[in-house]
């Protein structure tokens, strides 16, 4: 789709819903898996009750569920936390040393390909918006945006309901298949 106004040639392309998120699954899967079937693995060699296996694999499950949810919000919540440090140094820096912010940003510019005038010009242009300025030097100089920050509460949910269906991969044969044979009298 298009824009009118300054953003005429602007085109909209979808792009993948979630991307922040699929790393945080494949964490939360691989982590259910590997736990609940270590935890299995031993409490079955230990325990001959099929019914005794699946409560605990049950309740390890759901231990490691919240467990990885409330540490998927907390992690969410550390980014937020990070995020306006780093913003509060860089505005800090913007403010009391300000050619030497230039200076850094320009050096991205000309990187990135801009000629010196064409740098100079840029990073002029952006000392006028001083908030345009500190959300170029947090994207450019430490890589970090405000819209890539994750929703804490998302993000404890998907690695939590991850968790959840990895552990209940292991856990599915206890329910599907006695493991125990019947001893013959």
């Amino acid at each position: 789709s298009r824009k009118a106004g300054n953003d005429a040639h602007v085109e909209k392309h979808p792009h993948i819903i979630g991307r922040g998120l699929i790393s945080s699954s494949a964490l939360g899967l691989a982590d259910g898996l590997v736990t609940n079937l270590a935890f299995l693995t031993g409490f079955s060699g230990a325990v001959s009750s099929d019914a005794l296996i699946r409560f605990a694999g049950l309740a390890a499950m759901l231990a490691g569920t919240v467990s990885m949810f409330f540490g998927g919000i907390l992690s969410g919540r550390s980014e937020h936390d990070l995020f306006k440090a780093d913003a509060a140094r860089e505005a800090y820096e913007l403010e009391y040393e300000t050619e030497e912010e230039s200076w850094e940003l320009k050096r991205i510019y000309i990187d990135k390909g801009l000629t010196e005038q064409e740098a100079d010009m840029v990073v002029l242009r952006l000392m006028t918006d001083r908030d345009k300025f500190l959300e170029d030097m947090l994207a450019d100089e430490l890589h970090v945006h405000r819209d890539n920050l994750p929703n804490p509460y998302m993000l404890g949910a998907v690695i939590g309901l991850s968790f959840l269906i990895g552990s209940f991969v292991p856990l599915m044969p206890y329910y599907l298949v006695s493991t125990k044979s019947a001893s013959v009298t």
